[in-house]
């Protein structure tokens, strides 16, 4: 496989509360083995971050990308595919820190995957998925240099086609706590 891609970038501060980040590409791959697997595309991204409050931050981010198949921000690790030829997404998130010590965090997250089958050893049929996923959580900052943290995060996945072995449908629900140590 090849990969040429041109990308241009830009921020813009139009406040001293929010910032607005852009990028658009333009790539072309192309497939010495699956020729069917040539494909040219526009991609780019938009996230804005705006501050609303001294303790109150608001994020949204619109994507469209053409990398291989990564569900990327919401997606469980390690979930890649060579089927995914377009992937657009769009995520909103917010946090709020309620006390000097405690930080909630919101997110909303949908992503669509469009796969074509072209590298699938079966005969699979093209489709896509869609992914939708919410997420709440809390940090807790025990010292200066010291953090706790809970979340729960559901993720459900649709597919289009049922008859395809590209994807599959499903449903889970995820609860994390860490904590983190900072040297500074």
């Amino acid at each position: 496989m090849r990969r040429n891609e041109l990308e241009i970038g830009s921020t813009w501060r139009p406040s001293g509360a929010s910032t607005l980040d852009a990028q658009l590409s333009r790539a072309r791959d192309t497939h010495s083995i699956v020729a069917g697997r040539n494909f040219d595309s526009w991609t780019g991204g938009l996230s804005w971050n705006w501050r609303a409050s001294g303790k109150t931050g608001v994020g949204l981010s619109l994507k469209r990308e053409s990398s291989v198949g990564s569900y990327g921000d919401y997606g469980l690790p390690g979930l890649d595919t060579g089927e995914a030829k377009l992937r657009t997404a769009v995520n909103l998130n917010t946090s709020w820190e309620a006390t000097g010590k405690i930080r909630l965090t919101a997110g909303l997250g949908y992503a669509r995957r469009n796969l074509d089958g072209a590298f699938s050893t079966a005969a699979s049929q093209p489709t896509t998925d869609t992914t939708s996923s919410a997420s709440i959580g809390m940090v807790y900052t025990l010292l200066r240099n010291v953090e706790l943290g809970c979340s729960v995060a559901h993720e459900n996945r649709s597919v289009g086609n049922e008859a395809s072995t590209l994807t599959y449908p499903y449903s889970d629900t995820l609860v994390r706590c860490y904590g983190e140590v900072f040297l500074r």
